[in-house]
């Protein structure tokens, strides 16, 4: 009798991988942006054995980074389980990013578990992560790759799966000096404009 079981939970255990989908997001899951995030996504990563186990994860996908190439890169986490996004379940939510430039630098990484209570009881939690573009030139537009692990484990270790690869792009503005007559303005973004009436220093 006891193998019978635990071939049955082995067979359980056997379809309990997650899916991974972009979806609309349910009304609770609203995540909010800073004006550095010109563009942004959510994901779902859903349990197929349980089907009301899921985990959302917003992220932006462009950025104005300071002077200097470094950003703050947003993350809002909801895992949920069931109609509930702040559900029992949610202290065994986990989330892992990997940041990595085009060149194979490694920008640093982050791992939240509800185990520490970053989840529970909030539906959604919101955490940050510090990506800093080496050697940044004004005006110019990197690609970071985010590798990321969610998921809320209900069986195994088996339900925090990897996520597809995300590229994000960090925009680093750059200043230009206007002037019109004896004013003089500087004009900070990622593409630069004078006011009107004014032109550029040169």
């Amino acid at each position: 009798m006891r193998r019978i079981l635990i071939a049955c939970l082995a067979f359980i255990m056997s379809f309990s991988v997650p899916s991974i989908s972009q979806a609309a997001a349910p009304t609770w899951f609203t995540p909010t942006w800073d004006k550095t995030v010109t563009k942004h996504s959510e994901i779902e990563v859903r349990n197929t054995l349980t089907g009301g186990t899921v985990f959302w994860v917003g992220l932006p996908t462009a950025i104005t980074t300071d002077k200097v190439g470094c950003a703050n890169v947003t993350y809002v986490l909801g895992p949920s389980f069931g109609l509930d996004p702040a559900g029992s379940l949610t202290k065994w939510a986990e989330f892992e990013v990997y940041a990595w430039s085009r060149l194979g630098q490694s920008l640093g990484s982050l791992r939240l578990s509800g185990q520490r209570g970053e989840f529970a009881p909030m539906p959604m939690t919101v955490t940050t992560q510090k990506i800093c573009i080496s050697d940044a030139r004004p005006g110019s537009k990197n690609e970071v790759l985010l590798k990321m692990k969610a998921g809320i484990r209900i069986i195994g270790d088996s339900d925090i799966v990897p996520l597809s690869d995300v590229t994000i792009q960090l925009n680093v503005p750059s200043t230009i000096t206007c002037v019109k007559g004896k004013i003089v303005k500087k004009v900070t973004a990622v593409k630069p404009k004078c006011p009107s009436g004014f032109k550029i220093k040169k």
